[in-house]
Parts: C-alpha cells; structure tokens; sequence
C-alpha cells in the first residue's frame, strides 16, 4: 500500500486495505471468541477500551497535524475537503464523507490530492468494531444457545456465511451498476457494508473446523507460498482502471485468508518484521499526508520524493507509538479513557477553527482566481504575450486604473500563471 501511494512497483497495491480488513476480521474475531469460550462473556468495556486507547490517540494527533499544515503544505484543489475528512475522521465517518464529497471516487485525481483519504479504511475499520462484537454476542447468547460452546459456534459459522454472502452479493451488484449505476463503484468501495464479507473471510478462519486445520509443515508451507503469490500477484496485475472492487477483490481477500491460515501455527517471524508490524498503524496514518505534500511541494520530481516522504513517515510513526502509545496512554486509568476518547474527538475540531484563518484566505484566492477567469479569461494569457514595457496594455492588463499605486508583474510563463491570483489579491 505504501509503494503503491508513493507510485512505484505496485499498480495495484490499493489492495493493501482488504488485506488489512481480513487480517482485522481475524485478530479480532479471535480475540472476541477466545474471551466468549472461557468466560461465556465478553466485556463491551473492556474491548472498547482496548481500541479506542489503541486507535484515537495517533489518529488525532495526526489530524490535528495535517489540518494545521494543509493550508500551507496541500494542494490548494484540495480545499475544504481536507478539514471537512478531518471532521468526519475523527467521528468515524471518513468513508461516507469522501463518497459523497468527491463524485470521481477514490481513484479520481481530485480524491488523490486530500491528504485525509486514507482514513475512509480506518472509519470502516471502526465502523466494524461497533457493529461485529455484538452481532457475535447476541448470536453466541440469544440464537445458539451454548451447549458446551458447539451449537453457537455453528449459529456463529451461519452467522458469517449469510454476512459474508449478502455483503459481497451487495458489492458486486454496486459495482458493475446493478443498483446505483451512475455512482454504484464509488460506494461498493467506500461502504463498510459492502466490505463486511472480507471481514467475514477473517472471522470464517477463528470458527473454522478442526479437520481443516494443516497439520503438516510442507501443507502450511505450500499453502503459505500460494497465499503469499496471491497477494503479490494482486498488487502487481490490477490497477487504477480495474473495476474495484468487483470481482477483482476476490483474489486478494481469498489469498489474505489462505497465508493467515498456512501461518497460524507458526509463531516465529524475524524481528524487523515485528517492529514493523508494532509501527505499522502509525506508519499508515503519516506516510500517505506526507506523500501528499511531496507531490505538492516537488510537483515534477518523479517518485523520488514520494518514496522518501514514504518512508519518513516511520519516524513520527514510532515517536507517535513511543510517546503516545507506550509512554502517556498507560498512565491513564480506565476510568479517564473516556474522558481520553472525547479529547481526541474534539482536538481535530479545535485545530479546524484554528486553521480558518488562512484556508479561508486560500480559498478566497482560488475564488478571486476563478472569477477573473469566469469575467476576462485567463489574464496569463491574455497578457503574457511579450508585451514591451513602456507601450500600450490592453485594458484586461489593467486591474485597477484608479489606484494611487502602480504594482507591475513582470516575468515569463512562471509569472504569468500567478496573475489571476495577483490580481484578486
């Protein structure tokens, strides 16, 4: 997903998102019905406090820090879109914001210049932390009726199977225009409704029957090696023009579900790959702002700053996990994670109205910009034309004859696209 934001190796490494969504339909379907069969219980608060202790507090840290600099380091198309995702970030909602503030979708270039986009994945990650825990519960309790953990791990089983089917049934439908077919992809990808099944793909491995655990390490390993070939495979053979997602995330989700499957009963993995996976959150939440404003800021270097913007994302990744996560979180009781998880709701909303100032002052500017457009044409064009100085300017030149100063933009084709903004200003 990194390489693929910084636009090197992989054309299809959007893909990354359902990978994450079946590992996290996993882990936490594991953690959930691990708590169900000692206890017969699970504890709402205790999950929840887990999670949001886990996911606020870098998240809000990094929206208070792009809202404050969008206004200088974004592109200026990105506009009020930065501070309308933060917003809607910070209450969960990231995803139906971008649906229905950009008509192009995800892959549309207006969408790839937010700096916030990437948080749609993280708001339907949260979305299923609401929703999943108590539909397992009420599904382990209410219709299973728990006879030694057997009839509701079956009810469960069911229970995936009729999500899984309905939910990639609805994305398929979506996104080849069945239903809502002027705006039907855009949604297939946005909606946690039309992703619950890859979830279910990770919750299916947790209640999956013993008989089809691999025992052997040659089958884990074949097994593995397909996984693994899928992935890759996905990242490398799809792109920004696959009808995504379609039939096209079969391939990813499924192959996701076959590597965890080979792998849970190896425990070891090197040591790189465990800080990497402790960081990796906070590395998701930096490297796709940063790449953002790379692209703002050396607009025709290539991907060369975007891979090193990528990978500098690592660093106020671990010091958002060292300083946040490890250090202040711990010392917070339970009993202040409330209070915890207000402030970070309400700190991105703080950093908005204290970035007003200067985003209004931005906007203004492409407003004036595009009304000289509107009334008199482009005046970079009208008089960037070589014009000596000393003779006659057409009238369009001349912005404000009554003014009792003079103020003359001299330059070539660089000077001239800055004229519209000049004179609104």
């Amino acid at each position: 997903m990194v390489l693929y934001h910084a636009d090197v190796i992989f054309r299809g490494g959007f893909i990354g998102v359902d990978v994450f969504f079946v590992i996290s339909g996993f882990v936490i379907g594991r953690l959930i019905l691990d708590e169900l069969l000692t206890t017969d219980r699970l504890s709402f608060r205790a999950f929840y406090t887990r999670r949001f202790r886990r996911l606020l507090p870098a998240l809000a840290l990094m929206l208070v820090v792009v809202v404050l600099l969008s206004p200088l380091l974004a592109p200026l198309a990105a506009g009020s879109s930065t501070n309308g995702t933060a917003a809607a970030s910070a209450l969960f909602s990231a995803n139906f914001y971008l649906y229905f503030d950009n008509l192009g979708g995800y892959f549309a270039t207006a969408a790839t210049l937010n700096p916030l986009l990437h948080t749609w994945s993280l708001a339907v990650e949260e979305q299923f932390y609401l929703l999943f825990p108590a539909a397992l519960v009420l599904a382990w309790r209410h219709l299973g009726r728990r006879r030694a953990g057997r009839d509701a791990i079956t009810t469960i089983r069911v229970l995936i199977a009729v999500l899984a089917i309905g939910s990639l049934a609805l994305c398929l439908a979506l996104s080849f225009g069945v239903i809502f077919p002027l705006r039907g992809l855009a949604l297939a990808y946005y909606s946690p409704f039309t992703r619950a099944w890859e979830f279910c793909a990770g919750l299916a491995l947790v209640v999956l029957p013993a008989r089809f655990t691999l025992k052997r390490r040659v089958s884990r390993g074949i097994f593995g090696a397909i996984g693994y070939l899928g992935i890759v495979a996905s990242a490398l053979l799809l792109s920004d023009a696959t009808r995504f997602p379609g039939y096209a995330a079969i391939l990813p989700v499924v192959a996701t579900a076959v590597a965890i499957h080979a792998s849970i009963r190896i425990p070891r993995v090197g040591a790189p790959m465990i800080w990497l996976g402790d960081n990796s959150y906070g590395w998701y939440l930096w490297h796709w702002p940063l790449i953002v404003f790379a692209a703002a800021f050396w607009p025709l270097s290539g991907a060369v700053p975007l891979v090193i913007a990528a990978f500098a994302a690592l660093i106020p990744a671990v010091m958002s996990r060292q300083l946040l996560e490890q250090r202040a979180i711990p010392r917070i009781d339970r009993r202040f994670t409330v209070v915890l998880t207000f402030a970070c709701i309400a700190l991105p909303f703080v950093a908005i109205l204290a970035s007003r100032p200067v985003t209004s002052q931005v906007a203004d500017t492409s407003a004036v910009e595009e009304l000289h457009k509107g009334k008199e044409g482009n005046l970079g064009g009208i008089c960037g034309s070589g014009i000596p100085l000393g003779s006659s300017l057409p009238s369009a030149c001349i912005i404000n004859p009554d003014s009792p100063y003079t103020i003359a933009l001299v330059g070539d084709s660089n000077a001239a696209q800055y004229a519209t903004a000049v004179a609104g200003l």
